[in-house]
């Protein structure tokens, strides 16, 4: 489902990039609640990012954004890529706790740069 308007440039390329990685897209559910997670991997030749990992409130703290980072992993290292990154908001404690406990290391040498056009 889409929430952009039929005609957006967003909704089309995320339509693009999902029939042409139909893998990538990683979503947690639940037999009473439907749907909990989510995240979507994009990779180069070398390695995957994990982007939009999102998990409902009232499923936090019970394994589920460990769940989805072990299979984007999981799914990384059966594209053959030899590493695995996350973009992670410095205010959120509880990603960066994920990714630490998960064996990921923070970069304190990487500056993230961005540009509104």
């Amino acid at each position: 489902m889409y929430v952009d308007s039929p005609d957006s440039s967003r909704e089309k390329g995320w339509k693009d990039y999902f029939a042409k990685h139909p893998n990538n897209f990683i979503a947690a559910y639940s037999t009473s609640k439907g749907l909990i997670g989510t995240c979507v991997i994009f990779s180069d030749e070398r390695k995957a990012g994990i982007y939009r990992l999102a998990v409902a409130p009232e499923w936090r703290k019970k394994g589920i954004g460990k769940k989805i980072v072990n299979e984007a992993e999981r799914r990384a290292k059966e594209l053959g890529l030899k590493g695995v990154y996350a973009l992670v908001d410095k205010r959120s404690p509880a990603s960066q706790a994920l990714f630490s406990g998960e064996q990921f290391e923070m970069m304190s040498d990487v500056l993230y740069y961005t540009k509104s056009l």
